[in-house]
């Protein structure tokens, strides 16, 4: 079990509406970041923002409006960044984006400013390993997630991680080593005061959950059906899991 202190958090809140795409660039080339039309007048989270993997409970359709039909390099542009080689997807909130990468041998969360491109800060994940992995995979593949106030990033080298919106570390959680033939891809995801993470590989796969508040592990569940596998976590009324009763279902 692994805990930490819990620091102040800085509040922020989800933006509505959005075209943003990530052009990731293969062998560490540069990549650039297309930011699209972001309106809004929220002032708290929107729970309907796109700040996990595919979206609202991982759908991959946004509720957004008034977007432009076309967008390129060259038109409906607001700014754009180069960025380190990595196939996480950008997680939002109002005022800013984060992503993972690998710059090297090192694993960075990256931080942006939502409105300018500009990079609020980066931070460095411990890397006590380096995992094989299929050539079409990277080691910073799974894609950030945050409420606004905090940020949570794996990396297979390593486990879960925790920021605020200062890039101050919260929290720790070392997991693995893993031995996935493709490498590890499943993201984090925030249900209820539960980060909830399915960890399938080989053999000896498991889901756990860990306390977005102070960094404890709430519970692991093993899942010896699961063999390697790409799962995503989504939230259902049909299943609920165990003391915390937090309902989740691992999807394929």
């Amino acid at each position: 079990m692994h805990t930490m202190a819990t620091k102040t958090r800085k509040h922020e809140r989800d933006p509505l509406g959005f075209v943003l795409s990530c052009f990731r660039g293969e062998i560490g080339v540069a990549a650039s970041l297309l930011l699209v039309a972001a309106v809004t007048t929220a002032d708290t989270p929107d729970p309907e923002g796109w700040s996990r993997f595919r979206g609202p409970n991982g759908s991959g359709i946004s509720t957004s409006s008034r977007l432009p039909a076309e967008f390129g390099p060259d038109k409906n542009v607001i700014w754009k960044t180069a960025l380190p080689f990595g196939h996480s997807s950008p997680a939002l909130t109002r005022d800013r984006i984060f992503l993972t990468a690998s710059r090297g041998d090192r694993l960075v969360t990256i931080c942006l400013d939502r409105r300018t491109g500009r990079i609020l800060w980066e931070r460095d994940a411990p890397r006590p390993r380096t995992e094989k992995l299929d050539s079409r995979n990277g080691p910073a593949g799974p894609t950030p997630a945050t409420d606004g106030a905090n940020v949570y990033v794996f990396f297979a080298d390593f486990g879960l991680i925790s920021y605020d919106m200062d890039g101050h570390e919260r929290c720790q959680l070392p997991l693995g080593p893993f031995n996935n033939l493709y490498g590890m891809g499943a993201s984090p995801v925030l249900v209820g005061d539960l980060v909830v993470l399915p960890c399938d590989q080989n053999t000896g796969s498991f889901i756990v959950a860990v306390r977005q508040r102070d960094g404890r592990v709430q519970w692991r569940t093993p899942r010896p059906e699961a063999r390697s596998g790409l799962a995503r976590i989504r939230r259902s009324r049909l299943s609920k899991r165990s003391r915390g009763n937090t309902p989740i279902r691992a999807a394929r």
